[in-house]
């Protein structure tokens, strides 16, 4: 559905993407994630065909975006929906006239409009409330009706650009949930830029790490929390709370991932290793993703155990570091 290949976009002297290649199967969600800088703004826009990459192509929906002519990119630029972080509702239309404004401009029949209008709404849980303002709807209502507005014209794909950032917790549950039912129900392919990992983790089926405009990994999320070198897969499994109740006076603390999948006794071998040198489990933090459970574990080691459970558990392939906070090793 969405393929790069060598993109490359300079700006004077200024590179925002190096040799950037992806590829996102149709009727998945694909979550793209970076540090500011990173070059994730630069990407959407080639994808959208706002930008013309100085190197590559850019393929959405059988289409070369990159070598189509302006009245090309623009004609493909409706095929894609687009949500963003702030909504950008008409205030002075309803939400009703704000989901049928993509339909307008493209001359729909209105009988057509209201029909696709009010499937929208009851889609994006809103039935009833299409007569209602922007200044009379909550921050998760109005990011419905912006996805609804964004799915009117029947897109393929919808990139949605930090469309959680400005919601609350239960509130961006929800979202996500309508998001994911939207993939699946109808199988329109979403692209989503995010600073979130709890986005990443909780719909996307794959993701990419992007860093001063190179791809630093990309792959399925199974894929990528298999890697024990993964700086990504560290980043969706947030790290446990060390406790405040004396246990670690004089221990050193490991910080220890791994991931198991059905039928295997990974954590189990993990819990064993660390026994064998004197060690416990200080707190954990465990997350399904896929088909796989993800466990990260603060171990906490007497000092002559410190090096024989880091070796066994390298080479058992796990990830080991030695925790520190504010550049301190921990409770040393």
């Amino acid at each position: 559905m969405i393929t790069l290949e060598g993109v490359g976009k300079q700006y004077d002297s200024v590179t925002a993407l190096d040799d950037v290649n992806l590829h996102v199967d149709a009727g998945t969600i694909h979550g793209i994630v970076g540090p500011s800088g990173a070059g994730k703004s630069t990407l959407v826009g080639c994808l959208t065909g706002l930008v013309v990459p100085s190197a590559g192509r850019v393929v959405v929906d059988e289409v070369e975006v990159s070598a189509a002519h302006a009245k090309a990119r623009r004609a493909l630029r409706r095929r894609i929906g687009m949500v963003f972080q702030h909504v950008n509702l008409f205030d002075q239309r309803t939400a009703a006239q704000n989901i049928a404004y993509p339909l307008s401009i493209t001359k729909a029949p209105r009988t057509e409009i209201s029909e696709r209008v009010d499937q929208l709404l009851d889609i994006v849980g809103l039935a009833g409330r299409g007569g209602a303002y922007p200044s009379q709807l909550s921050g998760g209502q109005k990011q419905r009706v912006g996805i609804a507005r964004a799915l009117a014209t029947r897109p393929p794909v919808l990139l949605a650009d930090e469309p959680t950032s400005a919601l609350d917790t239960e509130t961006t549950a929800s979202l996500l949930q309508l998001l994911r039912e939207v993939c699946d129900e109808l199988g329109v392919t979403i692209v989503i830029v995010t600073h979130e990992m709890s986005v990443v983790r909780e719909i996307c089926d794959s993701a990419t790490l992007l860093s001063a405009g190179k791809v630093v990994e990309s792959g399925t999320l199974e894929e990528i929390v298999a890697d024990p070198t993964s700086k990504l897969a560290r980043a969706l499994v947030p790290p446990p709370t060390i406790p405040e109740d004396g246990y670690l006076d004089g221990h050193t603390v490991l910080d220890v991932m791994f991931t198991s999948h059905p039928g295997e006794p990974t954590g189990a071998k993990v819990l064993s290793l660390v026994a064998r040198h004197g060690g416990d489990i200080a707190s954990g933090t465990f997350e399904t993703i896929g088909h796989s459970q993800v466990g990260r574990l603060a171990v906490s080691l007497p000092p002559e155990g410190v090096q024989g459970a880091r070796d066994d558990l390298w080479i058992e392939g796990h990830t080991v570091q030695i925790r520190r906070e504010n550049g301190r090793e921990v409770a040393l």
